[in-house]
């Protein structure tokens, strides 16, 4: 315990600062696995969009032929690179990605490039470098602490609302164009399956 106020101050302060850090970690890390999943639920959904002809393929028919068609964990699964290709990255380069396999985007989406890559800078910067800016801290010579980035209640809110916006915005446009009920029958397929063993 600190032995004075301002002292306590200074730590507390110093704590909600690193507990906004984690649940930037947090949130991001959250963002990305749904991402992934989504991403992926469209790619086995329709595998056609690879080659440009979106409807050539059902993957449901093909999720009933071959229950590890679907499964990302099997050796065999083949939408590994693609996925990559969407999910990884400056988010320019994600969304012209999305864009080349599942059409057009919303521009309301769009608009949120600049922001979703903010927060995945500030992101890998927290993960990779304590907190600290990639060029500060990337090879310290000198092991003196570096303050960590701060991060207001304001900016925790903005992440919050992007990613909201974000998920909400992917969610009904690959929904609706191109998952459609394959989340469902994959889920039915994989419990079945389940129960039979």
């Amino acid at each position: 315990m600190a032995p004075t106020y301002g002292e306590w101050k200074t730590d507390f302060s110093e704590y909600v600062n690193y507990s906004r850090l984690n649940i930037i970690m947090l949130l991001s890390s959250c963002f990305e696995t749904y991402l992934r999943t989504v991403v992926s639920l469209s790619f086995e959904s329709k595998p056609g969009v690879i080659i440009n002809c979106q409807d050539a393929v059902d993957g449901a028919a093909l999720l009933k032929r071959d229950i590890m068609y679907g499964n990302m964990n099997d050796k065999s699964y083949r939408f590994g690179e693609v996925i990559e290709e969407v999910c990884r990255g400056e988010w320019a380069n994600r969304f012209c990605a999305f864009q080349k396999y599942f059409g057009k985007l919303p521009p309301q989406l769009l608009d949120l490039s600049k922001d979703l890559d903010e927060l995945r800078v500030t992101r890998n910067n927290l993960g990779h470098y304590f907190g600290r800016r990639k060029d500060v801290y990337s090879a310290p010579i000198d092991f003196e602490p570096i303050e960590t980035t701060r991060i207001s209640h304001e900016r925790i809110l903005k992440y919050f609302k992007l990613i909201y916006s974000a998920a909400k915005m992917i969610d009904g446009y690959l929904h609706k164009n191109i998952i459609g009920s394959y989340d469902i029958i994959k889920n039915i397929s994989f419990h079945c399956q389940m129960v039979r063993y």
